[in-house]
């Protein structure tokens, strides 16, 4: 028994470094997507003296307070974007330690982080690419078809379902308005929700979204006073935050 609760603490452990190091992947990947540069060639350096950086000043969070925020080159004040990725990642995994069984662990965090992946590169580019949409459709659905096989139809047809009915959405409004109000990545996104919790929590999934994009864009256009119409709001984040509530806490159930 005892060893068993070393076994637990040291795998805990082993999650929160990995966690630290796949928040600073996630934070340089969708960086170097917001400049148009290949996303897994080079090492990484200052965007402003191009110095590549050592060893030691890679070192997720640690690194930039010992550096209080500045690159040990030039000077020039680094970006807390990839502090607060590095931290989000952690609190994924933190929160699916706590939520999940042991067993689904590695199926939260891998969700969680291709969510936090997807929301970033979404607020810095309006974009949601394919290489993250479309692998996490085929995971939703083989990691479904794993632990409840009887059910992998729901959740193919989820996936279907969650395409089509953004893409007839996206459409519709592109010939009401003249242009572009949802992009294919939320499609996509909306399919990698359906493959995950089913086509029963989809429209859990899309309710929590609106929802909270609705508050976010009300609060955004009266801090910046910007006018909602022709404000431009990634949905991808809002998205990506209900897919991951639905999926932990399941479906919203609607009582009288």
């Amino acid at each position: 028994m005892q060893n068993l609760g070393y076994e637990i603490i040291f795998q805990t452990i082993i999650f929160l470094i990995l966690s630290l190091v796949i928040g600073s992947f996630l934070a340089n990947l969708a960086q170097r997507m917001s400049l148009g540069e290949c996303v897994l060639s080079g090492r990484s350096r200052c965007l402003f003296c191009a110095t590549k950086l050592g060893v030691v000043e890679l070192i997720p969070v640690f690194s930039w307070i010992g550096l209080r925020g500045r690159c040990r080159h030039c000077g020039t004040g680094i970006s807390p974007f990839y502090v607060i990725m590095e931290i989000l990642a952690v609190l994924l995994f933190i929160w699916s330690l706590l939520v999940l069984s042991p067993d689904y662990l590695w199926a939260g965090c891998l969700l969680g982080w291709s969510l936090l992946a997807l929301s970033a590169i979404d607020l810095k580019i309006y974009r949601l690419p394919d290489f993250l949409t479309l692998p996490l459709i085929v995971l939703g659905v083989f990691f479904n078809s794993m632990i409840t096989p009887e059910l992998t139809t729901h959740f193919v047809i989820g996936a279907i379902v969650g395409y089509i009915l953004f893409m007839a959405v996206a459409v519709f409004y592109r010939r009401l308005r003249g242009r572009e109000g949802l992009g294919l990545g939320d499609a996509k996104l909306l399919s990698a929700a359906g493959a995950w919790v089913g086509w029963q929590g989809l429209a859990s999934v899309i309710m929590i979204a609106a929802l909270i994009g609705i508050i976010v864009a009300i609060l955004w256009g009266r801090v910046m006073k910007k006018n909602l119409a022709i404000t431009k709001i990634p949905f991808g984040p809002f998205l990506s935050f209900a897919l991951w509530l639905t999926w932990l806490y399941g479906p919203m159930v609607l009582t009288r």
